[in-house]
């Protein structure tokens, strides 16, 4: 069974239980959608993620609505919090090998998302 908390490094991390995406203990806004999305990234580090699989997961199999701009509004939300955490981070830079940590998170989980959106 994998580990209810994952860390990203940076003091970021991605409470499964709890439902929770914090930086160094702080809880960061993310919505429902976004968070699901994310859920499943983490779930399948290292793998494709097509976009049929993350509408059956998120909304399940009977949808009839445009899912792509939700999709794509998922993933902005997504980025935008790892950014918001970057800046408030480096304002308080503590070690660069941290930096680097959230670098590479960010690197992958956008990689993961462009893979997704087929760019």
């Amino acid at each position: 069974m994998p580990s209810d908390v994952v860390r990203f490094g940076n003091g970021l991390e991605l409470d499964r239980r709890a439902y929770e995406l914090r930086r160094s203990g702080r809880p960061l806004k993310l919505e429902r959608i976004p968070m699901e999305l994310l859920l499943l990234l983490v779930e399948r580090k290292g793998q494709l993620v097509t976009r049929e699989e993350i509408i059956e997961k998120v909304w399940g199999k009977d949808l009839f609505f445009d899912t792509d701009n939700s999709i794509n509004a998922a993933i902005r939300k997504i980025r935008q919090v790892l950014r918001m955490t970057r800046k408030s981070h480096s304002s308080s830079r503590q070690s660069p090998e941290r930096d680097t940590d959230l670098s590479r998170l960010q690197s992958r989980c956008s990689h993961a998302l462009k893979a997704i959106r087929g760019h």
